[in-house]
């Protein structure tokens, strides 16, 4: 059983002394023996911190894709918002066909936004065909 370290105080007028006694030396083998805790802990923690770059390499790349996937997914917003501004205008026009302007700006309108959406479809278009690509490559 090892001895705890014993600190022993003297007071003396204006002064203290103080003397470390430490009892019992450690032997070779006990030296050893946590030598070779320290190597085995110095080990563990180099593979545990090689583990945590490759975690951080990982991170790195998911974080660019999700960037690029964000960006993507807020042109669909705008789409999603542009589809939904113009139902809710279309439905107003057919409940209320008095509604902002004659017959004919209503058509020229119509025929303003089939080229519109002519646009987004294709852009959707190829948007699926580069996804299918990006899976296909991806999963091989």
């Amino acid at each position: 059983m090892k001895r705890p370290l014993h600190v022993r105080f003297h007071p003396f007028p204006g002064l203290f002394f103080c003397s470390l006694f430490f009892l019992p030396q450690a032997t070779t083998q006990e030296l050893q023996q946590k030598r070779h805790d320290l190597q085995r802990w110095r080990e563990d923690i180099d593979s545990k911190q090689y583990d945590v770059k490759l975690i951080l390499r990982g991170l790195r790349t998911v974080k660019q894709q999700f960037t690029v996937l964000d960006g993507r997914l807020g042109n669909f917003e705008d789409i999603w918002k542009k589809l939904m501004k113009d139902i809710q205008e279309l439905n107003d026009r057919l409940e209320n066909p008095w509604l902002g302007g004659t017959e004919q700006d209503f058509e020229d309108r119509i025929r303003a936004e089939g080229m519109v959406y002519k646009e987004i479809r294709g852009a959707l278009e190829m948007y699926a065909i580069q996804s299918q690509i990006s899976a296909d490559t991806g999963s091989k």
